[in-house]
């Protein structure tokens, strides 16, 4: 059972709360779990977007490298303490 549908639960048990609230109470709770739900799907697709555009940077920054290491470009030598920083990072 989700966060949510405890908590619709939980109201309608509740006793403390007059009969003529408790449709009120419910309704809020139903409207925060559909705020929350809203929020979570565009928070999620967001970070969608953000992540396809990082890997398109770092497709387009590999290629570079690949050029660089073709053209025998100075500093290629140490290109290995990336990679090695790399897999220490992660």
């Amino acid at each position: 059972m989700s966060e949510y549908a405890e908590l619709l639960e939980r109201l309608r048990r509740d006793q403390d709360i007059p009969w003529t609230m408790r449709p009120l109470r419910l309704e809020a709770a139903a409207a925060d779990a559909a705020y929350a739900a809203a929020y979570a799907a565009a928070y999620a697709a967001d970070a969608a977007a953000y992540a396809a555009a990082d890997r398109s940077l770092a497709d387009f920054a590999e290629g570079v490298v690949q050029i660089l290491i073709e053209m025998h470009a100075p500093g290629c030598q140490w290109l290995w303490m990336t990679e090695e920083a790399a897999t220490c990072s992660t």
